[in-house]
């Protein structure tokens, strides 16, 4: 996981939601978004728009960025 986020930040891939202006009144429309997802069927974990929203909010992406998934999965 470190070698992905050290590769993405080296070619400048925004590691938060905050890093594109993303704003909390904008959570509920990226997790609606995130579950309308085309790969949301084949994702092996069980997910949900609310599921989605409630990590959204947690931080899991927009305070922590990537590095939390390790512990949040």
């Amino acid at each position: 996981m470190e070698a992905v986020v050290t590769l993405s930040k080296s070619i400048g891939i925004p590691q938060k939601l905050t890093e594109i202006g993303a704003k909390e009144e904008d959570l509920p429309k990226l997790a609606k978004i995130a579950f309308n997802d085309v790969c949301t069927p084949g994702n092996p974990r069980n997910t949900s728009e609310e599921r989605n929203l409630r990590n959204i909010q947690e931080g899991v992406l927009v305070l922590k960025g990537p590095t939390a998934w390790k512990n949040s999965c």
